[in-house]
């Protein structure tokens, strides 16, 4: 009996070590996956990056003896890479040495002329422009920054201190936040909430202009919790007439109210009046952000209806204030079509109005998951913020460049991110604000 038992127990003894060496296989073929997989994801986004920020010239075909334009310039390759004479190749006929030549003298003529021309055109004197863009003196316009806490706490010498010491000439100060907070003092006006206000901000903003930092206002235009909170008739209210919240617990301005464009385009006007030389007008856009229910917007609900009242405002904007002082700024899709994006905040493109002067939001918090036509944007896009970058900077450079004549492009990019300037330069945005 006891024999027995002593069998039926080794039987389950091996059992059991079976087992477990197969769940230990299993475990270690699973870390192996998960460690390829990540390998490959490492390896894509260092790709990426590289051959954004490397761009090298092709690699020439070595030859051994001729010169590209040597007469006896063998045309045939071999599999090494090396250029042979080819038994089969036949010289050029007199004709074809004639046509040669006349090319050649067409080209150093075309070539002449140009230069002479460039050299014309260099001399001639500039004419002036009452609605050139912002950054038009040759000087890039390089802005950091500064939170509301650092403009309480800090002096104007540790500002400029802040600011020259990132590289930057100037300044960009929370004028109206995206919470509704106004943290300048203007006169009492209705809006925002008074314990934010920052008693000796005005004086700190002249003292800096003193110095020679420019300094630039910041205001989110319809993305404001207090005002639609607490002004009756300006808010994007749900269909239970409450107040409309986002993902984020953001309330909206509703643009097509006639109360809350005025009431965006008073604070415009009292931060100019106070002396910032530019004006960044943000969130210029519905929600789209909502988890079941969308806001109701008094049947207003189509693309073509949303995208006309944001041009609208922003034209009425730019016809007050100029050209000279505003700068519109959105993500990537305010400069590009989204496919299959139900609820866009821009209801289609804002690149048919009237400013010259446009700020994409390559930040990290900026991201879209959708696919951008023309694009290379995906889900993993997350962990790759500088590929992020180089294609939202590139869609809207190119998207302003089609549409207008005379444009001015700034990214908005996250100031932590290295060679952030180098990678956007690379994509023909000089103009950046680092946040």
């Amino acid at each position: 009996m006891k024999k027995k038992n002593k069998k039926n127990t080794d039987i389950y003894e091996t059992g059991s070590k079976h087992l477990h060496n197969q769940i230990k296989r299993r475990e270690e073929r699973i870390s192996k996956q998960e460690e390829k997989r990540e390998k490959s994801r490492n390896a894509l986004f260092r790709k990426r990056v590289r051959e954004a920020s490397e761009r090298k010239a092709p690699k020439t075909l070595r030859t051994k003896a001729y010169y590209r334009f040597s007469r006896d310039f063998p045309a045939f390759v071999t599999p090494d890479g090396f250029r042979e004479n080819n038994p089969e190749k036949e010289k050029l006929s007199a004709g074809k040495k004639l046509t040669v030549f006349i090319c050649c003298i067409a080209v150093f003529a075309l070539t002449f002329i140009g230069v002479e021309t460039a050299v014309a055109l260099s001399e001639k004197p500039v004419p002036s422009n009452e609605d050139a863009p912002p950054a038009s003196t040759g000087e890039a316009f390089l802005a950091l920054h500064i939170t509301p806490e650092e403009l309480s706490s800090l002096s104007p010498d540790d500002i400029k201190a802040k600011v020259t010491a990132a590289g930057c000439n100037k300044a960009v100060f929370e004028f109206k936040s995206e919470y509704g907070y106004v943290y300048f003092d203007i006169n009492s006006f209705v809006g925002g909430s008074a314990d934010k206000r920052i008693g000796d901000a005005w004086d700190k903003i002249n003292t800096l202009r003193e110095m020679g930092i420019g300094c630039v206002a910041y205001i989110s235009c319809f993305k404001d919790t207090i005002a639609a909170s607490s002004l009756e008739g300006m808010e994007i209210k749900n269909s239970d007439d409450s107040v409309f919240l986002d993902n984020d617990g953001f309330a909206w301005l509703d643009p097509f109210s006639q109360e809350s464009t005025a009431y965006v385009q008073k604070i415009t006007e009292k931060a100019l009046e106070g002396g910032f030389e530019h004006i960044i007008l943000d969130n210029i856009c519905f929600p789209s952000q909502y988890s079941t229910v969308p806001p109701v917007l008094g049947g207003n609900d189509s693309d073509t209806a949303r995208n006309a009242v944001l041009r609208k405002f922003i034209d009425n904007a730019v016809s007050v204030f100029g050209n000279d002082k505003l700068i519109i700024m959105s993500t990537v899709t305010g400069f590009s079509a989204v496919s299959d994006a139900p609820g866009e905040k821009y209801g289609g493109t804002l690149m048919l109005t009237n400013s010259i002067s446009h700020a994409v939001d390559v930040r990290v918090a900026a991201q879209e998951t959708q696919i951008i036509e023309g694009s290379e944007l995906f889900g993993y896009i997350d962990e790759m913020p500088k590929v992020f970058m180089l294609d939202a900077g590139d869609i809207a450079a190119r998207s302003l460049k089609a549409s207008k004549e005379a444009t001015c492009i700034y990214a908005v990019t996250d100031s932590h991110i290295t060679n952030s300037q180098e990678l956007l330069n690379s994509v023909n945005i000089e103009n950046i604000i680092f946040w």
